[in-house]
């Protein structure tokens, strides 16, 4: 996790700072998670557990983008939110896969 550039700022934050940054990752996996209920329907698991899912997705891209490539590159954003988006997707499609197929 040393490895990860913007970690070290997130932990100098303050605790208002912290909050309100938590609040926004609240936000941000509920609105995720009615959006991929929207599209899932039937397959997903309803707005809160797909939340959760997508937000264990991203955390998981990004851990896996920067153990598997060298931290300092130019096209360091797009790569980071390419790995954080494949891997949220590849999660929601195991479980529409394992949903349509155990059901």
């Amino acid at each position: 996790m040393g490895s990860i550039p913007w970690l070290a700022d997130i932990q100098d934050l303050s605790s208002a700072e912290l909050g309100f940054l938590f609040l926004a990752v609240i936000v941000g996996c509920i609105a995720t998670g009615f959006l991929i209920d929207l599209i899932l329907r039937d397959l997903g698991l309803g707005p809160a557990p797909n939340g959760i899912i997508g937000l264990i997705g991203v955390c998981s891209g990004i851990y896996l983008r920067y153990r598997l490539f060298a931290p300092y590159r130019a096209d360091d954003v797009i790569l980071t939110i390419g790995f954080a988006m494949g891997c949220a997707f590849i999660l929601f499609f195991a479980l529409g896969f394992a949903k349509s197929r155990f059901q």
